[in-house]
């Protein structure tokens, strides 16, 4: 189980699952474009993640493990990417 503070984006439990995918693999893209290399472990976590739900917290952990300015941009692109227009 993931806690809930680490509910976000494609790690909310009650996602539809093709709504999962697809925040996974904006995940991945933005991982690899602003990153590469040095996502490389966050990239094959959120691809495993992609083909199974039960890989989430693996893929979750490897958020966390990047360095600081690594996991800044990634999410901060990830946020303002998906942010709801008008909130």
């Amino acid at each position: 189980m993931i806690p809930l503070a680490n509910q976000w984006g494609p790690f909310h439990p009650r996602l539809d699952p093709s709504e999962r995918l697809l925040r996974l693999r904006t995940l991945h893209v933005i991982a690899r474009l602003l990153c590469g290399h040095r996502a490389e472990t966050l990239i094959d976590a959120l691809s495993e993640a992609e083909a199974t739900e039960t890989a989430l917290p693996t893929a979750l952990a490897a958020v966390d493990r990047l360095d600081a300015l690594d996991r800044r941009k990634i999410l901060g692109t990830y946020a303002a990417i998906t942010k709801r227009r008008g909130a």
